[in-house]
This record gives structure tokens, C-alpha cells and sequence, in this order.
């Protein structure tokens, strides 16, 4: 071969073997690459434990205290609600069930305590559903405590109770105050009729006293004043507590002055109004100067009474006072004496034919 020709070739194999301007060269020690020091197929920036090939993302993780797939939480929490399936929760896939939720009435064990649907109420003893009739009442008696739950919507709970007679009955409906939604309303009924004896009306928290003349059973109603109400939030308690508040009864017949019941100072008397055409009357002995005041309770223990009230003089004709309040107000004479006697009180109801009967207590007070 000529020596020049010989000499092109090489210039020609020097200049292939030169870089070409611009084009980046392979660099052994290129920093940017990730390191995957476990080579389990994770780089640092993912893997939480690259010197570990059974830990990145993705990899079992049982419940031993390690995070084997780098989710920061021991066992799995793929609904992010912080709790896993280490702790407790037993429906990863829903973030609104785990063990600090609070149940609802919808067919899950929200909380993850094994109980479905199950429901914390304020006290142990409990409404037996159904008790949605009179005839399906829970038994409750005088001096008790029962809670219950309006659900669903429209539902009424019953209980019964047995009363002797001449027995005031104290009955507390606490749901407000309990963190319950329930506006209550509740009534007492005689067991053998529709018409309430007395109501509690639009309350969160309501109470009533009521006096029963007669001994038998009663029924109490519970329900929401929203008939479209109801629900796991509307809880509540019935209390109830019962005393015999009668020192002494009126005696029929005492509808005239001869026939008038003693009524003695201080001594709280128990009655009866029993219709437009009853009349009370009552005898009682008051010195000159001396100052009685008489007092009728029928609205505040729970009658529908409307009742008025004549202080008479000796002939038990006289009128000295009279009170005739409106419903629901109840009467009360404050009465001083001129000259020793005996005195007579008459007890009727308004004679309006409205609110013409029920119980009452009287006291008289020197």
C-alpha cells in the first residue's frame, strides 16, 4: 500500500474514535442514578429500608411491629383513617369504620367491637320493643328508671304501671341534657281509655306530677313532637317517683255544710271533683285576728280540674272570699277573721262543664 493512502486510513480511524461535539458520553460515576442497595427492584426514594430486600412498597406486612411495606403504619391502612389492621379495624376498605367511630343504625359494626348496630343508652334497664300499643306496654313501675330510643320515625313507646290510690307520682323525661335530639312529648293515661289524664308538650326535657285518685294501671307515652323524628339520636330516660302526699280524705257525702269534711290546720286534705254537681265542702275552726291562707293544687299535680274556691262564713252561706281562676291556675285565699267561729271552705269546679273534674289537694295553713 502507498504511504499516503496508508496515511488517509489512519486519519480516517483517528477521527471515529474522537467524541462528536455535543453528544453526551456514558459517565461510570453518574451521581443521579438511585440506589437500590437490596436490589429488591425499590430505590432509597421509596423504599423505607433498602438495606432489607423483604421490606418496600408493596410487601406482606404482618402485624410484628415492623412497617415491611413502608405505609409508615404496622399491618395496612388502605383507607387512611390511622387506623390498621394492627389496630384493630376491621374494614380497612372503609374509612368511616374503625374502633373510635361512633355506631349508627345501619346494619355495620362501626366501632369494631363485634356487636352490630348495638346502642349505648344512659341507663342498664331498657324498653322492651315492641311497645308501640297500650297492649304491649314495658313494665315500669312507680319508683323507676327506664331508657328508650324513638326509632324509627313516628314511633311511640308505651310502658305501664300499677298505682295504689291516692298516690302522686313525680315522672322526668331527660333527653337534652343527655346530648338526645328528642323533642318529648308524653302523656299518662287510665289504662282503659285514648284521652291522656295529663301531657308534656315540645320539650327536650320535660316533667310532670300527677296525682292519681284512684289505684289501677296507668300507661305513659312517649314520643317526638316531629312525627317525622327519629333515630339513634333520639334517646332518652323516664324517671319516675312516687310519695302519699295525703295526710286525709274527704268522706262522701260532703256536698253541704252539714255533712262537711273537718279540715284541720296544716294537714294536707285529699279530694275529688266528679262533675259540675259536686260540691265539696269543708268545716274548720279560726279564732279573731287569726290569718289562713288556703291553697288547692289540682293543675300542679297533674289534674284537669279547674277549680274555684269560697271562704263561707258560720251560716256556710256568707261569702267572705272567692278565687275562680282561669285554667290551668289554681286557687288560693288568704283570709283574715274578724271574730272566732266555725267557718266553712267550698271546693267546686269552674260550672262551665270544662275541666269539670279530677283530684285536688288542699292545705290550710294558720
Amino acid at each position: 500500500m502507498h504511504a499516503r493512502a496508508l496515511h488517509v486510513l489512519l486519519g480516517l480511524a483517528a477521527a471515529l474514535l474522537l467524541p462528536v461535539a455535543g453528544c453526551p458520553q456514558p459517565d461510570d460515576d453518574d451521581d443521579d442514578v438511585p440506589e437500590d442497595a437490596d436490589s429488591d427492584g425499590y430505590t432509597v426514594e421509596v423504599d423505607c429500608d433498602d438495606h432489607d430486600e423483604t421490606i418496600h412498597p408493596g410487601a406482606d406486612d404482618p402485624c410484628d411491629g415492623t412497617d415491611q411495606d413502608c405505609d409508615l403504619v404496622d399491618g395496612s391502612d388502605e383507607d387512611t383513617d390511622g387506623w390498621s389492621t394492627c389496630d384493630d379495624d376491621c374494614d380497612d376498605g372503609d374509612d368511616q369504620v374503625h374502633p373510635t367511630a361512633v355506631e349508627t343504625n345501619n346494619g355495620v359494626d362501626d366501632d369494631c367491637d363485634g356487636e352490630v348496630d348495638e346502642l349505648e343508652l344512659p341507663c342498664d334497664n331498657v324498653e322492651v320493643e315492641p311497645n308501640d300499643e297500650t297492649d304491649s306496654a314495658t313494665p315500669f313501675g312507680p319508683d323507676s328508671e327506664v331508657c328508650g330510643l324513638i326509632d324509627p320515625a313516628g314511633d311511640v313507646d308505651h310502658f305501664g304501671m300499677d298505682v295504689p290510690a291516692w298516690t302522686l307520682v313525680q315522672f322526668q323525661v331527660v333527653a337534652a341534657s343527655e346530648g338526645s335530639e328528642l323533642v318529648s312529648q308524653f302523656a299518662v293515661y287510665d289504662a282503659w281509655t285514648e284521652d291522656p289524664i295529663v301531657s308534656s308538650t315540645g320539650s327536650g326535657d320535660a316533667e310532670l306530677s300527677v296525682l292519681f285518685a284512684s289505684a289501677g294501671e296507668r300507661q305513659i307515652g312517649i314520643w317526638d313532637m316531629d312525627p317525622g323524628a327519629g333515630g339513634w339520636t333520639h334517646f332518652y330516660t323516664l324517671l319516675s317517683s312516687s310519695s302519699e302526699p295525703c295526710e286525709a280524705n274527704e268522706s262522701e257525702d260532703n256536698g253541704a255544710p252539714e255533712g262537711a269534711d273537718l279540715l284541720n290546720d296544716s294537714e294536707v286534705l285529699c279530694a275529688h271533683i266528679d262533675g259540675d254537681d259536686d260540691f265539696d265542702y269543708f268545716a274548720f275552726t279560726a279564732l279573731g285576728g287569726e290569718t289562713w291562707t288556703f291553697d288547692l293544687d289540682a293543675y300542679d299535680v297533674g289534674s284537669s280540674l279547674n277549680a274555684q274556691m269560697a271562704l263561707l262564713d258560720a251560716d256556710g252561706a256568707t261569702e267572705l272570699s272567692l278565687d275562680e281562676p282561669y285554667w290551668p291556675d289554681d286557687p288560693s285565699i288568704t283570709y283574715t277573721f274578724d271574730h272566732p267561729g266555725t267557718y266553712f271552705l267550698l271546693v267546686e269546679s269552674d260550672l262551665y262543664g270544662i275541666n269539670d273534674r279530677g283530684p285536688y289537694m288542699l292545705l290550710a295553713d294558720e
